[in-house]
């Protein structure tokens, strides 16, 4: 069935919104103020979903985008809108999800706006792509096909031009058996890779370091599931840490940092602004030391803890390197750990947060078991985040402050910071 379709705005999952006949109509590729002929592919009772066959009358939103993997390609999601809209439909987003989950309206708290580096390419220092049949790159939107990618807009220069070698040197010689993905990570000085493999061997050893070789690539991880990660040449790398002068943080391509640094500068010196200056603070999820160190920098007392060992031994390396003492490193699970150190009867001034897309479910009562005063939250995804907020504020903490951060331009994604006070 042919429609008409009015674009009103851009939804969380990348689709853009048109209303018909009393359903919401979801509409990939869409540009907020066009007119497009489509196709409706599927229709429920309350919902549809279109397929765009023109645009009938182009947004002054709408850009060209220069990806010639876009829109097959499930990696970028806007390419097609403005980045200055992508902008705006984020912050929206953010604090729809904060009012309709977490049960904050926007009136409730100061609603900052959002952060942007104002960098829309070439911002990725971090990737990882899928491997399957020989092919390395991106599922293809709302499929699990794979899009051989030879090129992308995003990525830092020296990856995708290690990415090409990478490709050529695997024509070559072979991918690594029974691999599923390939992860890539850089620095000022080096490019490294991790190779994810089902399960490892010597045949699998000797084609990594192959490949690093013919791809000049100065380091690489093979990651198992079962066995620990086997390093070859020199996979470590280091970047200034954020609003730590002085200090740099270590990592290695498979394991988490933030993909953005120009726009994790912003994140963190936001986390720090909202903070304050508490004497004494337990951080959970602290992962290798992004927001760590900035607070040991101005004077803080910290107690983080993280689940991944090979993280902590990063953070312990970058505290050691620089001469910093300010730092406790705990290796364990964050809301078990928490709850551990409160049954000691350790109580802190603050807690800062930074948990993967799942979210910290339970974290509220553990924030009042701890004593804290100040819970800043930073979160990945505005639905969890919601969630947790709703069960902080029925837990006695009430919300000051929150900030949307652009962390993935022409994405949906978006990050975003959250204070909240003991009341």
């Amino acid at each position: 069935m042919t429609v008409l379709l009015h674009i009103e705005s851009l939804g969380f999952g990348g689709e853009a919104i048109a209303r018909l006949d009393g359903r919401v109509v979801f509409v990939p590729g869409g540009v907020p103020g066009e007119v497009v002929e489509g196709e409706l592919v599927e229709v429920r009772e309350r919902s549809a979903r279109a397929r765009i066959l023109r645009v009938a009358e182009p947004s002054s939103l709408r850009v060209e985008p220069e990806c010639p993997h876009f829109p097959e390609c499930g990696g970028c999601q806007w390419l097609q809108v403005a980045p200055a809209a992508q902008e705006k439909a984020k912050e929206q987003l953010f604090y729809d999800a904060l009012e309709r989950i977490g049960g904050l309206p926007r009136d409730s708290l100061q609603a900052n706006p959002i952060l942007t580096a104002g960098r829309h390419e070439r911002y990725r220092t971090r990737t990882r792509l899928h491997l399957v049949g020989g092919q390395l790159g991106y599922t293809r939107r709302g499929s699990h096909t794979l899009v051989d990618v030879t090129q992308c807009r995003l990525l830092d220069q020296e990856i995708e031009s290690a990415l090409e070698r990478l490709r050529e040197a695997a024509s070559a010689v072979g991918h690594v058996p029974r691999s599923t993905d390939v992860a890539f990570a850089c620095d000022e000085r080096r490019v490294a890779a991790a190779f994810y493999v089902a399960a490892s061997s010597r045949a699998a050893i000797e084609r990594v370091e192959k490949l690093l070789r013919l791809a000049r690539l100065d380091g690489g991880v093979l990651v198992t599931e079962r066995e620990p990660a086997r390093t070859f040449g020199k996979p470590l790398l280091s970047i200034p840490a954020p609003c730590a002068p002085g200090l740099r943080l270590h990592g290695r391509p498979d394991l988490f940092a933030q993909a953005n640094p120009y726009a994790n500068e912003l994140l963190v010196a936001e986390a720090m602004r909202l903070l304050g200056a508490p004497a004494n603070v337990i951080e959970l999820y602290g992962g290798a030391g992004n927001f760590t160190f900035a607070m040991t920098s101005r004077g803080a007392r910290v107690t983080s803890v993280e689940i991944s060992s090979s993280a902590v031994e990063l953070a312990r390396r970058s505290a050691s390197h620089a001469g910093e003492g300010g730092a406790r490193f705990i290796v364990g699970d964050s809301l078990r750990t928490g709850e551990a150190l409160a049954k000691e009867g350790l109580r802190y001034d603050a807690l800062v947060l930074d948990p993967p897309r799942t979210g910290a479910k339970g974290i509220a009562p553990l924030a009042r078991q701890l004593g804290v005063r100040r819970v800043l939250y930073v979160s990945c995804d505005p639905a969890t985040l919601g969630r947790d907020a709703r069960e902080l504020v029925s837990e006695g903490f009430r919300p000051v402050a929150a900030t949307p951060v652009d962390m993935f331009p022409q994405t949906y994604h978006v990050e975003g910071l959250l204070l909240l006070e003991a009341a």
